[in-house]
């Protein structure tokens, strides 16, 4: 009776051995580098800035939007990708241009983008939070495990308001297109 125990407590760890060799390990996959860019043409239908709250110095109305980024960006076994070094320029209303530094973010195993940056307006340091998801062609999920599998390279990106914001001025809604180029 006890060695029929045995026999099967050993069948059960073999069999578990073999599904776990089976799967690639998140430990043993590579990171990958490389560059991410976000482009966001102007467009007032879809790409607006909408002024947060009234007051002196506040913006009064809607405006279209631009946004350029672009920095390095790394692959993680977990299926994240970090984002680091992001930086461009975000024009509202097609003539006041914010140029962005100091930019990190990330992308999750499911699309959803967030980055968080920085700008000055005269002497007020101002900063851009970007909350959204990426669809990478066609697909919803995670962007590494797409590009590691099939070379996918980038697709269109949404960015919500009110999560997207630019500091107490501006809630973004922005519809653009991201794109990624990766080392070898």
């Amino acid at each position: 009776m006890i060695h029929k125990r045995w026999i099967a407590i050993a069948a059960v760890i073999y069999l578990g051995l073999i599904c776990l060799l089976a799967v690639p390990s998140l430990a043993t996959q590579k990171t990958t580098t490389g560059t991410i860019t976000i482009q966001v043409a102007p467009d007032p239908s879809n790409n607006q800035a909408k002024p947060i709250g009234k007051g002196k110095g506040k913006p009064t109305s809607s405006q279209s939007v631009a946004l350029e980024l672009s920095g390095p960006v790394r692959t993680e076994g977990n299926g994240v990708i970090k984002i680091t070094g992001l930086s461009g320029t975000l024009t509202v209303g097609g003539t006041t241009v914010y140029k962005i530094t100091g930019g990190k973010g990330e992308i999750n195993n499911k699309g959803k983008i967030q980055i968080q940056a920085y700008t000055r307006d005269g002497s007020r340091k101002l900063e851009l939070v970007l909350h959204g998801t990426i669809t990478f062609n066609g697909y919803g999920y995670s962007y590494y495990y797409y590009y590691y599998y099939y070379g996918a390279t980038g697709g269109p990106v949404h960015f919500t308001s009110p999560q997207s914001k630019l500091s107490s001025l501006y809630f973004l809604s922005l519809d653009g297109k991201v794109s990624f180029t990766w080392s070898s």
